[in-house]
Protein backbone atom coordinates (compact mmCIF):
# COMPACT_ATOMS: atom_id res chain seq x y z
CA UNK A 1 0.00 0.00 0.00
CA UNK A 2 3.01 2.63 1.13
CA UNK A 3 4.70 1.51 -2.55
CA UNK A 4 1.25 2.47 -4.26
CA UNK A 5 1.02 5.90 -2.49
CA UNK A 6 4.17 6.34 -3.37
CA UNK A 7 3.65 5.89 -6.85
CA UNK A 8 0.73 8.36 -6.56
CA UNK A 9 2.18 11.06 -4.98
CA UNK A 10 4.73 10.75 -7.75
CA UNK A 11 2.15 12.12 -10.12
CA UNK A 12 0.70 14.58 -7.72
CA UNK A 13 -1.96 12.86 -5.93
CA UNK A 14 -2.54 13.58 -2.23
CA UNK A 15 -3.87 11.23 -0.29
CA UNK A 16 -5.94 12.55 2.67
CA UNK A 17 -6.40 9.08 4.94
CA UNK A 18 -3.09 7.78 6.04
CA UNK A 19 -2.23 4.31 5.56
CA UNK A 20 -2.72 3.66 9.06
CA UNK A 21 -6.33 4.15 9.18
CA UNK A 22 -6.94 2.85 5.83
CA UNK A 23 -5.77 -0.68 7.70
CA UNK A 24 -7.27 0.00 10.73
CA UNK A 25 -10.96 0.95 8.97
CA UNK A 26 -10.59 -2.45 7.49
CA UNK A 27 -9.84 -4.30 10.23
CA UNK A 28 -13.51 -2.92 11.66
CA UNK A 29 -15.19 -4.64 8.97
CA UNK A 30 -14.62 -8.30 10.76
CA UNK A 31 -14.76 -11.08 9.96
CA UNK A 32 -15.18 -11.69 6.23
CA UNK A 33 -13.10 -13.05 3.22
CA UNK A 34 -11.72 -10.51 0.44
CA UNK A 35 -12.38 -11.60 -2.90
CA UNK A 36 -9.12 -12.75 -2.97
CA UNK A 37 -8.92 -15.12 -0.55
CA UNK A 38 -12.21 -16.60 -2.24
CA UNK A 39 -10.54 -17.18 -5.60
CA UNK A 40 -7.52 -18.93 -3.66
CA UNK A 41 -9.68 -20.91 -1.86
CA UNK A 42 -11.44 -22.00 -4.62
CA UNK A 43 -8.45 -22.93 -6.66
CA UNK A 44 -8.91 -19.75 -9.09
CA UNK A 45 -5.83 -17.52 -9.99
CA UNK A 46 -5.50 -14.31 -8.47
CA UNK A 47 -5.77 -11.45 -10.06
CA UNK A 48 -3.00 -9.66 -9.18
CA UNK A 49 -2.35 -7.86 -13.04
CA UNK A 50 -5.61 -6.44 -12.36
CA UNK A 51 -4.72 -4.91 -8.95
CA UNK A 52 -1.19 -4.28 -9.76
CA UNK A 53 -0.84 -3.35 -13.08
CA UNK A 54 -1.34 -0.18 -13.55
CA UNK A 55 0.58 0.52 -10.22
CA UNK A 56 4.01 -1.51 -11.75
CA UNK A 57 3.49 -0.07 -14.61
CA UNK A 58 3.54 4.12 -13.30
CA UNK A 59 6.11 3.51 -11.16
CA UNK A 60 8.30 2.26 -13.84
CA UNK A 61 6.95 5.48 -15.66
CA UNK A 62 7.92 8.10 -12.31
CA UNK A 63 11.41 6.37 -11.37
CA UNK A 64 10.15 4.48 -8.51
CA UNK A 65 12.14 1.20 -7.25
CA UNK A 66 9.39 -1.09 -6.14
CA UNK A 67 10.54 -3.67 -3.95
CA UNK A 68 8.56 -7.01 -5.69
Amino acid sequence: MKEAQVVGESLGAHFRVPIEKRISGAEMVGKHKTSMLQDVEAGKPMEIEGMLGAVIELADVVGVKLLL
